[in-house]
């Protein structure tokens, strides 16, 4: 292999590396405000939505009190998503602002501002997993 070869498969490599890393955060981001988001009948937790490269939230009727559905839609988004792309995680329920603001005794610091805290230990989290090749069957 020449130098040439072995320099484009390293940029390939570290540029999917580098988008596993952003599916990864977006999963995680995601799964942690649909389980932090208070239930009532589940309508906020069905709200969260995932969009790449330009944010789209529409509002929907659902009742998910699990979230299972809005965290597996999440992920899929996440999984179409490179390194680069603007990737928006957002809730259309008419109700998230006061949710957010504390409004419910189940989460009253909120899901996004809790979340944000966490943001680069989230980062740093997923790339240690990315670099181990944990779940890709990858090494270092």
């Amino acid at each position: 292999m020449s130098f040439a070869d072995q320099i484009a498969a390293f940029t390939k490599k570290a540029a999917e590396r580098q988008d596993r890393v952003l599916q990864g955060v977006v999963k995680e981001v995601g799964e942690r405000l649909v389980e932090r988001t208070p239930v009532d009948a589940g309508e906020a937790r069905s709200n969260w939505q995932a969009s790449v490269n330009s944010p789209v939230a529409i509002h929907t009727p659902d009742l998910d009190p699990t979230g299972a559905g809005a965290i597996a839609d999440i992920g899929r988004v996440a999984d179409r998503a490179k390194f680069g792309d603007a990737v928006y995680v957002l809730n259309a329920a008419p109700h998230i602002k006061s949710l957010e603001d504390g409004h419910s005794k189940q989460a009253p610091a909120g899901m996004v501002a809790v979340t944000v805290v966490e943001g680069r230990q989230i980062i740093d989290e997923v790339a240690r997993k990315v670099a181990a090749g944990a779940g890709t069957g990858e090494g270092q």
